[in-house]
């Protein structure tokens, strides 16, 4: 999910994703939002399931994500 400052809130535009493992079966239907990206007014960067968050926006768009605690 993507945070867009707007008229003093954020607006937000979710992009899903459907993973399967090789040869799987698609798991059950559940929206998860796994991420959250703030770009203005204070970087940020939450991570619901590892249940992480930094202010290091540029870290995490080179695709370091996974060392970020």
């Amino acid at each position: 999910m993507l945070e867009l400052p707007s008229r003093g809130r954020f607006e937000r535009v979710t992009a899903r994703v459907r993973i399967a493992a090789p040869g799987g079966e698609w798991p059950q239907d559940e929206a998860v939002v796994v991420r959250r990206y703030r770009e203005e007014r204070s970087a940020l960067v939450r991570d619901s399931v590892r249940n992480w968050r930094t202010g290091r926006l540029d870290v995490v768009m080179r695709g370091n994500f996974d060392v970020v605690r």
